[in-house]
């Protein structure tokens, strides 16, 4: 197979013909040209056969074939993939002249927030449409996202990770350089999936806001260094790398419409995106890619006239750089007055510093936002003369507020009192307490204290009173278990039955049963006797009366009566079956013996 090295001039698929390698890291980047199209392209040469064999390259071919199928104008285009029979692997993308914005970060530092979340905003936006296809990128960092000198923010490396792996089909080192950007799934070895686009998104928003990288799996939000990045940037940076997959934004179009509204709220538009380009590349064109030739004589002899031609202006430039190096020597120059603001005194010092002038504190104040020590402004004349010193105000840390009495609200109100002085619970936990649930019963630190602006708070919550055993009622009356299940927490619900065994009124049954752990107000249901459903009562002796009348005193005691007439023409009752004052049940038939 070919070294990446060797491939300038070289001609891939028999129509791209590669000329000046431009960049590396994934794999080398080449101009090239289509001579079948006659169209300029950038050619990315992989350093070597995907690390699985045969079966991995089959499916980087595939995914480098589901990437091809997007066309959006945020994503590079992939016109052609494939491998050389001699092993080289290649993609064929469009050329996009400009930088990426880890030049721009490498130049710069960092981006002002509104330049950050329009870069980002273009860069999710790619990606949703990505997402929307199946197509999950994988490796993204910032040499993925590339600046066109006109300003368009395209996002490339489509293609590179592989389904199922942790990033990248290829030798990690050869690859993506650094695992730095890889969500904590993908480090753990899990496959790529959208919400690890979405992590590796929030992670370089955060770098591009703080212009530092990523260093653990925790992510920093980007105002802990840099004070005046927006808290909505913040908060978009949160949830992109929350380190649950399930707690980032359900789908990055989320993402898109929370930058947006960043974007919305600023105060400040972003700066011109094709403004970054000139300033990494100082203005400078890409080259047009041509054939090599041979020159003819009349060339050389142009070139030796042009040569000449150079020398003598090399020699005015020199003399000229000469007279003004001596005049710096002798006069002091006007030099530019660097922005100092948001860097710490220390830094700000230093910076002004390298540029030949001096800073002094002209005086400190009280800020809600930016930590002490902070400049918060300066003189900023366009120019000074070298030598001179540039007055500054720094902050003197964010001014002492009383604590405000949270205890007895929920979460909800007490946010609201929180607000009021950009202050935010940083720990939440709950106990058991005779207070409503939710409600707060502890706060650190407590009402009145004295803390800076925007401190944290620490919560505790009530979860209510604690489980408590179901007592035991055994022989206790209705009223009695009612009153113990009341004092204990619970609700008492009364339900009768029949029994033989339990005298009426006394309780037969507790569910759930006594000793069981139930939540405080829960229901328990008591079972109370109401007596024997057909009690035994005892048969009157009606002998020696008439029929009817022992009739109605059978009845009034709670039995049926029949007659059994065992004469003829008899009225008196001789006797009864059951006999009187026997027992019988409550219902029960009574026959009466006539004669």
């Amino acid at each position: 197979m070919h070294l990446v090295s060797e491939l300038a001039g070289a001609t891939l698929a028999g129509r791209y013909r590669l000329a000046g390698r431009v960049a590396g890291g994934t794999g080398d980047i080449y101009l090239g040209q289509d001579s079948l199209l006659d169209r300029p392209v950038a050619v990315r040469v992989l350093p070597s056969r995907p690390s699985d064999g045969s079966a991995a390259e089959e499916t980087w071919l595939a995914q480098a074939g589901a990437a091809a199928r997007l066309s959006h104008p945020h994503v590079v285009t992939i016109f052609d993939w494939g491998c050389e029979d001699d092993g080289t692997c290649f993609m064929v993308l469009e050329h996009v002249p400009g930088v990426d914005l880890r030049d721009v970060l490498v130049t710069r530092g960092l981006l002002e927030p509104p330049s950050a979340a329009e870069i980002m905003l273009a860069v999710c936006d790619g990606l949703s449409a990505a997402h929307s296809m199946g197509v999950v990128h994988g490796a993204m960092r910032p040499e993925s996202i590339l600046i066109a000198r006109h300003g368009t923010v395209k996002l490339t490396d489509f293609g590179l990770a592989l389904p199922g792996s942790s990033g990248s089909g290829y030798d990690i080192a050869g690859l993506t350089a650094s695992s730095r950007y890889l969500s904590p799934e993908q480090a753990a070895g899990h496959p790529a999936t959208p919400a690890s686009d979405i992590w590796t998104a929030g992670v370089v928003l955060a770098e591009a806001l703080s212009g530092r990288p990523p260093t653990s799996e925790k992510v920093i939000l980007p105002s802990k260094h840099i004070h005046r990045v927006p808290r909505a940037l913040d908060d978009i940076v949160r949830r992109s790398c929350a380190v649950d997959p399930a707690d980032r934004w359900p789908h990055v179009s989320d993402m898109v419409f929370a930058l947006q509204r960043s974007l919305a709220a600023s105060r400040r538009p972003p700066e011109p995106v094709e403004s970054l380009v000139d300033e990494v590349s100082g203005g400078e064109e890409v080259p047009d890619i041509e054939a090599p030739r041979r020159p003819s004589r009349q060339d050389r002899d142009a070139q030796r006239r042009s040569r000449r031609l150079l020398l003598g202006v090399i020699a005015v430039i020199l003399a000229l750089v000469a007279g003004r190096a001596l005049a710096s020597v002798v006069l002091p120059q006007d030099v530019p007055v660097p922005k100092l603001v948001g860097l710490t005194r220390s830094a700000a010092v230093e910076k002004a510093e390298s540029a030949g002038l001096g800073a002094r504190v002209d005086s400190r104040k009280k800020d809600r936002n930016a930590p002490e020590g902070v400049v918060l402004s300066q003189d900023r004349p366009a120019t000074l003369r070298e030598g001179s010193t540039v007055g500054l105000v720094v902050s003197a840390g964010p001014p002492r507020v009383k604590m405000p009495l949270l205890i007895g609200l929920n979460l909800d109100d007490a946010q609201v009192q929180m607000d009021k002085f950009d202050m935010e619970p940083s720990r939440l936990s709950e106990r058991y307490s005779t207070e409503p649930e939710g409600d707060i019963i502890e706060q650190v630190p407590a009402a009145g204290v004295k803390r800076a602006w925007g401190s944290d708070v620490e919560l505790i919550l009530s979860k209510g009173p604690p489980p408590t055993e179901i007592p035991s009622l055994d022989g206790a009356g209705a009223e009695q278990a009612r009153t113990e299940l009341k004092r204990g927490g619970f609700v008492p619900l009364l339900q009768e039955a029949y029994s033989d065994d339990v005298d009426e009124g006394d309780v037969i049954e507790i569910i759930p049963a006594p000793g069981t752990v139930a939540a405080f107000g829960s229901e328990v249901q008591i079972v109370v006797s109401a007596g024997p459903e057909f009690p035994e009562l005892t048969v009157p002796d009606v002998r020696g009366l008439e029929v009817d009348p022992a009739r109605d005193k059978l009845e009034r005691a709670g039995f049926r009566v029949g007659v059994l007439e065992i004469c003829d023409g008899g009225s008196e009752v001789v006797d009864t079956d059951p006999a009187g004052g026997g027992t019988a049940n409550k219902g029960d038939l009574i026959t009466l013996l006539v004669c």
